[in-house]
């Protein structure tokens, strides 16, 4: 008997070992050669050249619009603002500007005061501040409604999204009606007024649209009226109250403090709140001046005390201010981030102003004196407290996302500020929340990034609050570039290239003659490499899209940095050019405001790149939409930009394919030029996709012909699976259907009653003493009598030869064999070498047998043919859930194919734990049984033995290991496993059977 071996393959020449050796070494030096590559091409940045775009000047909005707004009205001269001109009587004008997660609302209570919210559609820091601040508020109001005529039809600006949250915060959302479209529209407002049948249809408007989005009421802001429209003004909100209020809607109106048109005291009596904008005593087209300095303030609030009912009334109060160009003309409004952007960039001095206690900022730029005024948290503050004290509802907050982050440290939900509020907490000026935008276009660049800032304020003798600006803090500062002089568009396409859909689209496109950008995917550039290559030389512009499409803004700074250099470098590969422009997933606005969406925006900027964003956002990718839906909101957002978005990858592009050409017609049927991106900021594609260096170039050339390689092989893998699927399907359907022909013909089969040759049942045992006698039990009492049985001890270290002995050392029957530890398959060739008899049975030490399973598979060797018989397993031990899935492996995965087989003459394998041979063809053929498959050009036949109609269930229950983690189950599916290939090849010359035999040349079951 040859020694044990660790191989399942036993290879006595040692040739084999040597072979895997030398090729394990190969492959780990190539693998290290690889690593070592890698590591130099992932630490290893891809410079970019920088596209020299000019600095824009930060000032904010135009102030053409100014001397137009007001109707009769032209702004004077500005001169710097000094304390004699406050004294002056400043008429009240209001400003041209239109008025403007899980949490939940502030509740409405006598007790408390009401916080009414201004929200507007046109700035996104709107969105903003509410998300972050609405548990402050009680009421929201949105500045959504606006009169489209003088017969009452109303614009509806509606959002679903801002409805969908603030019912989810439970908080109240007022609808704004107001006569602001392209300026104040004082016209239409006297004709709906005056006119019975256009107020009706007015009211009716704002009762439907009420209840269309489920508002909670209305708020009236009707402005820039004359004294002659004073009593249409009451009558108007009596019909309207008289309207609502029975439908629980609630009904305010917005309304200048001291303006004799409106009649505050009547109005108040058809209000359930009104809100006296004390506000704009310095306005947009006025000298420069406080917007709301402390006396003006408070004396607006006496006056107002003694008109209106104080419960009655919530107080406007503004958190922003105007910037005045000194010998200049009108203003522009600013918010409060605007202005410490303003001051940082500028070099400006922020100070508090003693005599109006309102901050100003004064700073030079551009060859002219600015001079800011403006309200924050601390002039917030005083103006909180007078308002409280003087006993009126609650505050109203023009507007949210132009305030100081710090009011809201004031308003705190439910509360009125503490005469003893502590200064301190508004020292932090806080700048992670706030982003400042300046420049029109969807080309976007970062210029500061956020800075905490400091302020000391501090409380004097009088009870009034004041503040020092020490650091100013800075915030993300991002210019707009790209908008065009003329009608031009430039189309994009992100997430391909798909060798399905991009090649439609390129063929779309030069049919149009038009180029286009594609921001491509790494992963799918690397799969299509032709693709990318065919857009270049059509002219079109290339754009990163990052590698895998993640979020940018959520992954680590390293994987942000691989995505852009391996997806560069597969551009630089496939082109042979490289891209500066990137466009982030998942947040493509081209007005970003929050982290999330201007982190991409920066990490990209810092790689050398620029990112593209978009403003027409047809949302092509939405399962269900329609190509007429595609181009109706294209159309629809025709004046947003000049960049429209849609995708060439990521699914079913068909409806994208259908609107493009509809796009391209409507668009040049208006007289627009359609260019790339690059064109839209001034530059070549040769600037914005720049030739690499000879040394990049070659990097590029490994890093990208690696990606490809991986592609290629994930192809690979890819077809292999789908094919071992579609195998394996149809592997179960021919077994499936082989397995139930056998069962039928085995019903068939006779057997000779007399044919009962002796029998050796050889077991080989290995620490098997709680199961050892019930094994040899069940094959002394299965029924067959002339057999006997050969247990081989295999040096076990518990009590198993000892109880074999007590129970059968005197025996006739059994033979008791006692060995060192050899392994298995040396006892069975023990157990082989001592058996008497011709028919031998393996059976395993934890197997029990059923009754007749002897019989069973002797009764097949009365066909001469027959070499060996492979017997019908069954798990005994189904009381675990390992147990459990082995029994289902054992059914469908032995048994099952076994029957196949059978039918097919093509058994493998006949198993130990229940399978039977003739010894002298075992003698013959190997003298290891278990390690070694059996090398013939005469295989024997092999048979499968199942019950007969008289003996139905399994034959043998094996008990298999409950721990999935044993090792004896491992190495046993080890086995299970490996055994069949050999086996199967050492079948390769059954050309003949053996011994001959005129039935078919091999018995494959």
């Amino acid at each position: 008997m040859p020694p044990e071996r660790s191989f399942i393959f036993y290879d006595p020449t040692g040739r084999r070992w040597a072979r895997f050796r030398r090729a394990l070494q190969t492959g780990g030096i190539v693998v290290a050669i690889l690593a070592v590559l890698f590591a130099i091409l992932a630490f290893g940045n891809v410079q970019l050249p920088a596209l020299g775009l000019p600095q824009l000047e930060h000032l904010p909005a135009s102030f053409a619009e100014v001397p137009t707004i007001i109707a009769g009205e032209r702004a004077g001269r500005n001169v710097p603002f000094r304390m004699r001109r406050a004294a002056r009587h400043i008429q009240y004008v209001r400003s041209p500007s239109p008025l403007l997660h899980p949490k939940t609302a502030a509740r409405v209570s006598a007790e408390k005061p009401i916080v009414f919210g201004f929200y507007v559609n046109w700035d996104p820091a709107s969105m903003v501040s509410l998300r972050i601040n609405l548990a402050h508020l009680t009421h929201l109001v949105a500045e959504w409604f606006a009169l489209q005529n003088g017969k009452g039809d109303l614009e509806d600006g509606a959002d679903s999204a801002v409805i969908e949250i603030a019912q989810q915060a439970k908080l109240p959302i007022l609808g704004l009606v107001s006569n602001y479209r392209n300026g104040w529209q004082i016209g239409d407002a006297r004709r709906v007024l005056t006119n019975p049948d256009a107020r009706a249809n007015l009211i009716d408007n704002i009762y439907n649209n009420l209840k269309e989005h489920s508002l909670q009421g209305v708020n009236i802001d009707l402005e820039g009226l004359e004294t002659r429209d004073r009593e249409p003004m009451v009558q108007f909100m009596r019909l309207l109250y008289s309207r609502l209020h029975p439908a629980g809607l609630l009904v305010t109106q917005s309304a200048p403090p001291d303006d004799p048109a409106y009649d505050l005291k009547r109005l108040a009596e058809s209000n359930d709140y009104l809100v006296p904008m004390v506000y704009d005593e310095h306005y947009q087209s006025s000298e420069p001046g406080p917007v709301a300095s402390e006396q003006w303030f408070e004396d607006q609030l006496d006056r107002l005390a003694k008109t209106v009912p104080p419960e009655k009334t919530v107080i406007g109060m503004g958190n922003y201010g105007y910037d005045w160009t000194i010998g200049g003309h009108g203003s522009a409004e600013m918010t409060f981030g605007a202005v410490m952007a303003a001051a940082v960039s500028n070099h400006g001095q922020v100070q508090w102003d003693e005599d109006t206690e309102n901050p100003v900022l004064r700073y030079f730029t551009g060859g002219h004196q600015h001079e800011v005024w403006f309200l924050d948290a601390v002039s917030g503050l005083n103006q909180a407290l007078y308002v409280a004290d003087a006993g009126f509802r609650g505050i109203g907050l023009w507007r949210l996302g132009g305030e100081d982050p710090g009011l809201w440290k004031v308003l705190q939900p439910g509360e009125w500020p503490a005469e003893d509020f502590n200064p301190a907490e508004l020292s932090p000026l806080s700048a992670n929340k706030t982003a400042i935008h300046y420049g029109d276009g969807e080309v976007l660049h970062i210029t500061e990034t956020p800075r905490e800032g400091n302020r000391a304020v501090s409380k004097d003798a009088d009870g009034d609050f004041h503040e020092t600006f020490g650091q100013i803090p800075t915030y993300w500062v991002i210019e707009h570039r790209g908008k065009p002089s003329g009608k031009r568009m430039a189309i994009t396409f992100d997430d391909g290239p798909d060798p399905e859909w991009t090649p439609r689209i390129l063929d779309a496109l030069r049919q149009r003659n038009v180029r286009a950008t594609f921001f491509v995917i790494g992963a799918n550039a690397a799969r299509n490499a032709g693709l990318i290559k065919r857009e270049y030389d059509e002219g079109h512009e290339i754009g990163n899209h990052s590698y895998s499409h993640p979020n940018i803004a959520l992954v680590s700074d390293e994987r942000a940095r691989l995505e852009l250099n391996w997806t560069q470098r597969i551009i630089e590969n496939a082109v042979g050019a490289a891209t500066t422009m990137f466009r982030p997933p998942y947040n493509a606005d081209s007005d970003p405001t929050t982290p999330e969406e201007i982190l991409p925006v920066w990490r990209a900027q810092q790689e050398g790149y620029i990112t593209i964003g978009e403003t027409i956002d047809p949302r092509d990718w939405e399962p269900g939409t329609t190509a007429d839906r595609i181009v109706s909101q294209v159309e629809e957002d025709q004046q947003a930009g000049n960049v429209i978005l849609l995708h060439d990858g990521g699914g079913d592009r068909s409806t994208t394919l259908d609107a493009l050409p509809r796009i391209i017609d409507y668009f040049r049927g208006q007289g627009y030029e359609f260019l790339p991106v690059g064109e839209l900021i001034g530059r070549t594609r040769a600037q914005v996709m720049p030739i690499p260096s000879k040394q990049e170039l070659r990097w590029a050339r490994i890093e990208g012909r690696a990606f490809g390689a991986e592609s290629n092989f994930k192809k690979a893998i890819g077809v292999f699976f789908l094919w071992a699927i579609y195998l394996t399907l149809l592997r179960t359907l021919v077994f499936g259907t082989l397995a139930i022909f056998q069962k039928r013909r085995a019903r068939r089969r006779r057997f000779h009653p007399r044919y009962q040759p002796p029998v050796s049942v050889i077991i080989a045992a290995y620490n098997e003493e709680k199961v050892i006698v019930r094994t040899v039990e069940s094959v002394l009492r299965n029924g067959y009598d002339d057999l006997e049985i050969v247990v081989v001890n295999d040096g076990s270290e518990d009590a198993t030869l000892d109880i074999l002995r007590e129970n059968y050392g005197r025996s006739s029957l059994v033979r008791i064999l006692d060995q060192p530890n050899r392994g298995k398959s040396a006892a069975l060739n023990n157990a082989i070498a001592h058996a008497s008899h011709e028919i031998l049975i393996a059976i395993d030490a934890d197997t029990i047998f059923r009754r007749g399973t002897v019989e069973n598979l002797v009764r097949h060797f009365e066909d001469p043919g027959i070499g060996a018989v492979s017997g019908n397993a069954r798990v005994g031990n189904r009381n675990k859930w390992i147990t459990r899935f082995q029994a289902i492996e054992y059914i469908y995965g032995f048994n099952l194919d076994r029957r196949a087989l059978d039918l097919l003459n093509a058994i493998t394998v006949v198993p130990g734990a229940v399978g039977a041979w003739r010894k002298p063809l075992i003698l013959e053929l190997s003298s290891d049984t278990t390690r070694r498959p059996w090398h013939s050009r005469r295989p024997p036949k092999m048979s499968a033995a199942w019950p007969n109609s008289a003996s139905a269930g399994p034959l043998a229950h094996s008990r298999r290991p409950g721990n999935i983690a044993t090792r004896s189950l491992c190495r046993g599916t080890d086995r299970w496993a490996s055994w069949p290939c050999p086996a199967s090849g050492s079948f390769r010359y059954c050309s003949r059977p053996w011994p001959p035999s005129p039935r078919s040349p091999c018995y494959w079951p």
